[in-house]
């Protein structure tokens, strides 16, 4: 599997729209083909009882977050959207793929 694809498995709710930004921006090519190819597996195989959710778009343009929005996780790591929604996605990429994860 591509490396893309295993971390958008690992760190994403692909059926699920409220648990994530549906949108995700690839701005390699190979990282379009990989997550289409991904997601079209992933609905052959009937993976998830619902229809996936995750879209593949091209990149438009990029708008840096403020300040107090850098390194947010770090800086509010007891945070209810953090401890809820991130800490675990964290834990899931740690676990599934090591050779990604950078503390």
């Amino acid at each position: 599997m591509h490396p893309f694809a295993e971390w958008l498995k690992a760190v994403t709710d692909q059926v699920n729209r409220m648990l994530q930004n549906p949108t995700i921006r690839a701005a390699i090519e190979a990282q379009r083909r990989a997550a289409l190819g991904y997601i079209e597996h992933l609905e052959r195989d009937h993976v998830f009882a619902r229809r996936i959710v995750t879209q593949v778009a091209p990149l438009t343009g990029f708008y840096p977050a403020e300040e107090y929005h850098q390194n947010y996780l770090a800086r509010h790591t007891d945070q209810p959207y953090i401890v809820y929604n991130d800490l675990p996605k964290l834990a899931r990429l740690q676990e599934q793929l090591p050779e990604l994860y950078q503390k």
